[in-house]
């Protein structure tokens, strides 16, 4: 009973013939309230007393199973259709003229193509979105138009959001819903409205023509904007609607967004779909910048970098650029070159004029780059000028990276024992501000002063920490630092098979990242690993290896890299080797490198029977305690009671630093080295 004049010709029939007996199949849903079918069943009911309603539902799985001789396809059916026979018996029907299916001996149906489940489901959905399609056809104008709106939103959706974008009041959307709720079109959930299937989506969706769908979405955009809705949401429907300029930047506001919650893959693509849709200059830089940001937590250093570079040309003088540049310099200082890195700190003062918090920026990321060159007292300069600016301009979350910069730089100048509170108050802090990335790198810092402090245990819980939250927020590089932190615990403690698969994962990270310096930290970290556990050429193989990716251009790494590689060549017995590698280890790099500096120059005087092998170790020792690196003092003990050689044996002194004046930095002391870092990067040291 579907055709629009069969309804009025049946009531015609029923009223000159009285005794006449006949049979009506519909479907309950698919009848319009006011339409002709519903006022043909009202006349029935009005002139025969003994309508008999017998209500048909779908076919069972099993009665649908026994038609099929695979039982894939009677369950593939059963799921994907409404199991009424007449779905049933389309799917069917379209099949064997395909060559998809054919009758057996025994009339069930058989699959005789590779993939026809595949092919059957798929027949199935069709049919049912063309069913569903029918349904919502014979729906009035402003129910349709608010199943239309539904499909579009594509999620649970209040019905005030409805009305505002239909342009109708509450009430009027609500008996709309009604009505399509009894037609089992959509449904009431917990967030409000939706289709009550996917596949009503899909039909809906595919029936909508460009200008309609446009209409709709430019509603949906406006009554998003009036609810404050996801930015994300709103930018979709914008651009449905063809307002490119208003989606780019609603695009732009919804990868802001994401940053700000750690969702960088999704931050990405928002700002891929924004730079899809050809803005203007400006918002393109803007979509260029927060790309940048976005493939930078997620570790494509080589992407943020050129997103960074083509955003720089989209950025008016002044400020703006400034910024820009100053993560340029941020990410060559650790990943690329140090001596670029001082290039772009330059041109980022520059740009900064007057601008305080522009300026307070590049200050900040000069003071770092500086201190890595060894231009300390202006990199202290720096840091003060930088927090005081922070300060005036109430910038908490600025001023904690400062903090974070100052216990950064009393490590790097020597003093563990100081610095491990430090950084557990900054990790704090940034925690209480919102700064989980920065509260990573925190806890993994405080966990590399830790082992120095010989205290391996505790370390292990705040890497422990560190990792588990970098892989949470999906920061690769915190998360490997943190893991060369834990590599350098685990040894010590005497688990030096843990410690090598440690650093072998971190070294897989900073390989990925194509990142020299968190190479190079990994390397020695599994240097140190192999050196436990025995396997002193391995050891070698590695400290070379990450001498080598350090260069000249990473000069911490380089030192310490080179420090511990002579103590690995002394145990192996090539002195002179280790001779040639001493002035590298003490005299290049911050504070803390030279701890280790100076256990491998006493380790050597001792090799060799130097006459003041003794004097060396103590001096070490010193040295060692002052600062709170004990880890060492052990060692350096047993060195300076060991019985000297015999004269026979002795070779001539070495000459180098003994540091017997020597005193480690306090926390907010002027640093000698410092890589420190901004509140989305990496604890870099």
């Amino acid at each position: 009973m579907g055709r629009r004049h069969e309804p009025r010709a049946a009531g015609q029939a029923v009223q000159r013939v009285p005794a006449l007996a006949f049979v009506l199949a519909y479907r309950p849903e698919e009848v319009p309230a006011h339409g002709p079918l519903a006022s043909l069943l009202a006349q029935l009911r009005g002139l025969v007393g003994d309508v008999a309603a017998i209500t048909l539902g779908a076919l069972p799985a099993d009665g649908i199973s026994q038609l099929f001789a695979d039982d894939e396809l009677g369950s593939v059916i059963a799921q994907e259709s409404d199991g009424t026979p007449l779905a049933v018996t389309e799917v069917v029907r379209t099949l064997p003229a395909r060559g998809v299916i054919e009758l057996d001996f025994g009339s069930r149906w058989r699959a005789v193509e590779e993939g026809a489940g595949s092919i059957v489901r798929e027949a199935a959905r069709a049919g049912q979105r063309r069913a569903l399609r029918d349904r919502a056809h014979l729906q009035p104008p402003g129910p349709r138009d608010v199943l239309s709106l539904l499909a579009l939103v594509g999620r649970e959706t209040p019905a005030r959001v409805l009305a505002a974008a239909a342009g109708v009041d509450q009430a009027t959307v609500l008996g709309d819903l009604d009505a399509l709720a009894g037609a089992g079109l959509v449904r009431l959930g917990e967030g409000g409205w939706a289709p009550a299937h996917d596949l009503i989506t899909e039909a809906v969706i595919e029936d909508l023509g460009p200008p309609e769908r446009g209409r709709l979405q430019e509603s949906l955009a406006r009554s998003l904007r009036a609810e404050g809705g996801d930015p994300a949401e709103l930018a979709r429907h914008l651009a449905g609607a063809r307002d490119r300029a208003a989606a780019a930047q609603a695009y732009a506001d919804a990868a802001r967004q994401r940053l700000e919650h750690y969702a960088s893959d999704e931050a990405e693509q928002l700002a891929d779909a924004g730079l899809s849709l050809d803005p203007s200059k400006p918002l393109q830089a803007e979509l260029l910048d927060l790309r940048a940001e976005a493939r930078y937590r997620a570790g494509n250093l080589s992407g943020s970098r050129a997103d960074l570079r083509a955003a720089l040309a989209g950025k008016r003088a002044g400020a703006p650029r400034s910024r820009i540049l100053a993560r340029m310099a941020m990410l060559a200082s650790g990943s690329d070159d140090i001596a670029r890195a001082a290039e772009f700190v330059e041109l980022t003062l520059a740009e900064a004029g007057d601008d305080d918090e522009a300026r307070a920026q590049a200050l900040f990321v000069g003071a770092i780059v500086d201190m890595n060159t060894s231009a300390v007292h202006r990199s202290h300069a720096r840091l003060e000028e930088a927090l005081a600016l922070f300060r005036r301009l109430g910038n908490g979350r600025r001023i904690a990276n400062i903090l974070d910069a100052q216990a950064m730089a009393c490590f790097m100048g020597g003093n563990p024992r100081e610095a491990s509170p430090a950084f557990d108050r900054v990790a704090g802090l940034f925690t209480e501000t919102g700064d989980l990335l920065g509260a990573a790198s925190a806890r993994g810092s405080r966990g590399a002063c830790l082992t120095m402090m010989g205290c391996s245990e505790e370390a292990l819980s705040d890497t422990a920490e560190a990792i588990e939250l970098a892989r949470t927020l999906g920061d690769l590089q915190n998360e490997a630092y943190a893991l060369c932190f834990r590599a350098q615990a685990l040894a010590p403690l005497g688990r030096a098979v843990v410690a090598i698969r440690t650093s072998e994962a971190a070294i897989a990270i900073g390989r990925r990242l194509d990142h020299r310096e968190l190479t190079s930290a990994a390397l020695r970290a599994l240097g140190i690993g192999q050196q436990a556990s025995g396997h002193l050429e391995q050891a070698e193989t590695s400290l070379r290896r990450a001498l080598e990716v350090a260069g000249e251009n990473i000069p911490v790494f380089a030192s310490r890299a080179a420090a511990q590689l002579a103590q690995v060549l002394i145990a192996r017995g090539h002195l002179d080797e280790a001779e040639d590698l001493l002035p590298q280890a003490l005299d290049v790099g911050p504070p803390i490198c030279r701890f280790e500096g100076l256990l491998a120059q006493a380790e050597l005087a001792a090799a060799r029977g130097d006459s003041d092998a003794q004097d060396l170790a103590a001096s070490a020792l010193r040295v060692a305690e002052a600062g709170g690196y004990l880890l060492i003092a052990p060692r350096l003990r047993e060195l300076f009671v060991r019985r000297r050689v015999s004269q026979a044996h002795e070779s001539p002194p070495l000459t180098g630093p003994r540091f017997d004046d020597w005193r480690p930095l306090p926390v907010g002391g002027s640093p000698n080295s410092l890589l420190g870092r901004l509140s989305a990067g990496p604890s870099i040291y």
